[in-house]
């Protein structure tokens, strides 16, 4: 059996993605499909039979005593993937074991990195600075560059609300947005990063912060 990499050591270089089927007797299949970027975050999509995916955007780590094994941790919880191959990762239980009766549950490397289409909503502090514009998501903490999109008029409206809102310095502003995800595109130190195109705007509050009751309407 070939060596198993560090994931930390081999960087992830930008992101990969792994993609798998798994059931068990009596229950739906569903296709899991993860990326893992080499920065700690990590992002999720999982389909339940023809249902709608379910999207998921966490943390993920290894620990120096057990490196082949991924914990993947969201607001919702936590998963445990085990690198069984270079380009293979399996389901497995918190202990880093085989989960009993589990069918399928291995994720095979993809050849591209997962555009992730799907539309999404998002809660999350907005923060225009010039040309500028950066929404930091509640659920991950992560800072996503806020690209313009075609018309562009649901942007206008996010600008509009925050103007209206005109925060102080010490303020922010809690927006809700429905979003889609796309790379960003400025060079080799931008690889595997991603920014996002507003397609709907929903609602922003001034002085509202992650953790309040805005941001848990998800």
């Amino acid at each position: 059996m070939p060596a198993i990499p560090r994931p930390r050591e081999e960087a992830l270089h930008g992101a990969r993605t792994y993609a798998g089927t798994y059931s068990c007797d009596g229950c739906v299949e569903r296709r899991l499909t993860v990326t893992i970027f080499a920065d700690g975050r990590y992002r999720l999509r999982e389909v339940a039979g023809h249902g709608a995916p379910n999207q998921e955007h966490g943390r993920w780590s290894a620990a120096p005593t057990a490196p082949e094994r991924l914990v993947l941790e969201s607001a919702g919880g936590a998963r445990v993937l085990r690198r069984t191959a270079p380009d293979e990762l399996t389901i497995v239980d918190h202990e880093g074991r085989e989960l009993h009766g589990l069918i399928g549950g291995v994720l095979l490397r993809l050849p591209d990195v997962d555009p992730l289409p799907e539309p999404e909503r998002l809660v999350g502090t907005y923060h225009p600075t010039g040309t500028r514009r950066v929404l930091v998501d509640c659920a991950s903490g992560n800072a996503l560059p806020v690209l313009a999109g075609v018309g562009d008029s649901a942007q206008a409206a996010l600008d509009q609300a925050w103007s209206e809102l005109a925060p102080h310095d010490d303020e922010s502003v809690l927006v809700v947005v429905h979003v889609h995800r796309v790379a960003l595109d400025t060079g080799a130190a931008a690889a595997g990063r991603e920014a996002i195109v507003v397609d709907a705007f929903e609602r922003a509050t001034r002085n509202a912060r992650c953790g309040g009751p805005l941001s848990r309407l998800r």
